[in-house]
Parts: C-alpha cells; structure tokens; sequence
C-alpha cells in the first residue's frame, strides 16, 4: 500500500505541472505503481483544491479497474474527480493498493480522507474538466515510475 497527501505547504512529493495551452501538464515520480498513482491523485486535487483545514476527514472507499497502468491511471483520477463533484468533497488523502490482476484486469483500492467543501473555500487555482488521453504515459522511469497526463482545466 502507497500513501500519498495534500499539504498547503508544497505541491506533492514526485509531482509537477507544466503549463500547456488551456491545460495542464501533471507529471508524477514514485517508486512504485502504486505510489505513483497515489501520489497522482494528491497532485490531481493540488491543481484546484482550497488549502487543507484541520478538519476531522470522512473516510471513502474507491475501486477501479483499467485494462493497463495508463487505463487504470486515468480511471483513478476520473472516478476521483467524479465523487468529489458529485458528493461536494476535496480529498486531501489517499492511500492505494494494487490486487492481483484478474483476466488481465488491473484493480486499484483506495481508501480516500475527503472533507465537505464550504461555500466559503476559495479555489486554490483553475478546475479540473476532465482527464485526457493526450499525452498519456505510465510506465517504468523517473524514480521508479513515470506518469504523464493532461488535465483539461
């Protein structure tokens, strides 16, 4: 299991953004798969979350499938972005583990702290519309291994 974290000191460890027109560019190191898409998620909600309070988290469980890491990464992000817009909640942990594959079916579960967004939350920078194909890379490198995603924003 990979844990990973958003903090409103820094962006996320073995996370940067590249500008990109109308998007933004989210590459992510980790030294393992499921610390890379651990950390992808802490860095998807480093684009637009308000800073991180000390409020108590209300604890969420995610499962998702992708037929290969890229496909799995893009599930991950998207069902992520999914449950904070329809159940009004900026997730600020996340904690991941690969199953054993299935019929060649790849299976995250993630155990996600999330807290409700108040009308007050000021937006820590643009929206995230959707998770792109373009661009898209998961694979051996960086410190282990390398994401590369488009956000639409």
């Amino acid at each position: 299991m990979a844990r990973a974290e958003l903090t409103a000191e820094a962006t996320p460890p073995g996370v940067t953004f590249r500008e990109h027109t109308a998007d933004v560019i989210m590459e992510v190191t980790g030294p393992t798969l499921e610390s890379c898409l651990a950390r992808a998620g802490a860095g998807l909600f480093a684009v637009f979350a308000p800073p991180p309070t000390a409020e108590a988290l209300t604890a969420y469980e995610i499962r998702v499938e992708g037929s290969s890491p890229e496909e799995l990464l893009v599930a991950w992000l998207e069902e992520l972005l999914y449950r904070g817009e329809v159940e009004g909640v900026v997730f600020t942990t996340f904690e991941v583990e690969l199953q054993p594959e299935a019929d060649g079916v790849l299976v995250l579960v993630a155990r996600v702290g999330g807290r409700r967004l108040r009308p007050e939350d000021e937006p820590g920078g643009p929206s995230v519309k959707a998770v792109t194909r373009h661009q898209l890379r998961l694979g051996p490198g960086g410190e282990g291994w390398l994401a590369r995603v488009v956000l639409d924003v």
